[in-house]
């Protein structure tokens, strides 16, 4: 009895900085694993069952709407949760940043539904958008709860709200889909799904948080957005290098190829998942570390930038050697062949945004979010550019390509940038050691994941294979840079 309330205390409460994180990572990779499996087992059987055309507008759909997400958020959300957790005290002005969503909202509204007159002209697609654009505003505002809950790094109840949104979405889109297999019923079960959980999240939020109100603070609301506007831009231009080769396509008909890229980009942008829960869970901590000093600072840095580094590798090159036996042997079927190779280029590209993702959530901690604005901006350009001129000739290979590039790109930029900040070393020697046990642990891995024996093997156990064979790998070598004493080599580099 005591050891499980030892346990409870230890994934409930706050209690030091080392277990906060630990706690925060538990929870919201929990929410992840669970979600992911339950959204994932909707997007195969919407992509068998709607097929790879109905499947390819729904995909359009979502991506369309997904470009005027930075609208609806505004760069609000990360503001709020670097401020309260270095100023616990002014969470007097949620009421005022819930208002200025509220504005936000309904101007997103009118311009999605202005824009879908020209972006397409198939009934079935704008329909989708309508619904889809609905439910990317509802999320808008559950994500503002969140930000209040990282803030207070209660992270564990944003785990069982995502949960129960992916499991209620997911049951009723399988019930939806063998009843009335269409694109409106799969757009509208998302809708019913997301406004459920953020109903719920808004009622423990007024009753344990802090009563719901508005306070149209016009003064707040201008340097809101004095602060907020690189981020906003963030995103507008992290949208487009995301979406705009899903939108494009599907603007010059290629609907089938569409639906090949989405059947790959989703399962991608699955595994992309944990990097965005490191910089949630470590961001709350990055932010105080700056109040507290340099060494402070430097130790949660080398943490954050080692576990991006530690997940980000591997996923990459396990990824791209069991690419057919993901995407034809378990998920979708001979049909979709075209997507295995679009998926090995996108994973290599999830890999470098675990990196990207850490450089990110940095320079916000460092209030140098104007920096993030001219990497994305560099990044969106370059991606519309390449895509006018790739997807023409290779299609969804050509949009993968780009994609990939564009992530490249950015990650130099922002290693540019991130080696300007004072007092910081963005490879520390711990860091230079940790990198070379992660690479060849992780090169290890690839040559035993490409053996003819395991490439017939159950896709379930050629993973667990590859992993433990990463695992013990990076542990042995992990022992023998230590024996050598590789940091104080490092040190001198």
């Amino acid at each position: 009895m005591k050891l499980r309330k030892i346990f409870l205390n230890f994934l409930l409460q706050n209690q030091n900085p080392g277990q906060i994180v630990f706690k925060n990572v538990f929870w919201l990779l929990s929410a992840e694993v669970l979600s992911g499996i339950f959204k994932l087992l909707l997007f195969i059987l919407s992509a068998r069952i709607l097929g790879s055309e109905n499947y390819g507008r729904f995909s359009f759909a979502l991506a369309f709407v997904g470009l005027f997400l930075f609208l609806a958020d505004f760069g609000l959300n990360q503001i709020l949760t670097r401020e309260l957790s270095k100023f616990p005290e002014k969470e007097q002005e949620i009421k005022a940043f819930l208002a200025l969503k509220i504005f936000l909202a309904l101007f997103t509204s009118f311009l999605i539904f202005s824009f879908s007159f020209f972006i397409t002209k198939d009934p079935v697609s704008r329909l989708a958008i309508y619904i889809l654009g609905a439910m990317i505003l509802v999320h808008s505002f559950g994500e503002l709860f969140f930000s209040v809950l990282r803030a207070r790094q209660r992270m564990e109840i944003e785990s069982f709200v995502r949960i129960f949104e992916s499991f209620l979405t997911t049951s009723l889109g399988i019930f939806i889909l063998f009843k009335i297999p269409s694109v409106f019923a799969l757009s509208f079960v998302y809708f019913l799904g997301a406004s459920s959980a953020v109903l719920i999240l808004a009622f423990y939020f007024h009753k344990k948080i802090a009563p719901l109100g508005l306070d149209f603070n016009f003064s707040l609301w201008k340097k809101l957005i004095a602060s907020c506007w690189p981020l906003a831009f963030v995103g507008i231009f992290a949208m487009i290098y995301n979406q705009i080769d899903s939108v494009m396509m599907g603007f010059w008909n290629q609907l089938e190829a569409t639906g090949f890229y989405n059947a790959a980009y989703r399962l991608v942008g699955a595994l992309m998942i944990p990097a965005a829960l490191l910089g949630q869970a470590f961001f709350p901590q990055l932010a105080l570390a700056v109040k507290r000093g340099k060494e402070e600072f430097q130790k949660v840095w080398d943490r954050l930038f080692q576990f991006s580094f530690f997940f980000g590798l591997p996923l990459a090159v396990g990824g791209f050697f069991t690419a057919k036996k993901i995407i034809v042997d378990f998920l979708y079927g001979e049909s979709f062949l075209p997507s295995v190779f679009a998926f090995q280029i996108l994973i290599l590209m999830a890999g470098v945004f675990y990196l990207n993702n850490s450089f990110s959530r940095l320079l916000v901690a460092k209030n140098l979010q104007k920096k993030n604005f001219w990497i994305a901006f560099w990044g969106a350009l370059f991606n519309i550019g390449a895509n006018f001129y790739f997807i023409p000739k290779y299609s969804l290979y050509g949009a993968a390509f780009t994609t990939l590039a564009t992530f490249v790109l950015m990650l130099f930029l922002f290693w540019f940038e991130a080696r300007k900040i004072e007092q910081l070393k963005i490879f520390s020697p711990s860091s230079k050691k940790f990198f070379i046990d992660v690479f060849f642990a992780s090169f290890l891995m690839g040559l035993v994941l490409r053996t003819a024996l395991l490439q017939k093997g159950n896709i379930f156990l050629v993973v667990i294979f590859g992993l433990l064979i990463y695992l013990i790998a990076f542990y042995f070598l992990n022992k023998i840079t230590k024996f050598l004493n590789l940091d104080r080599v490092f040190s001198f580099c």
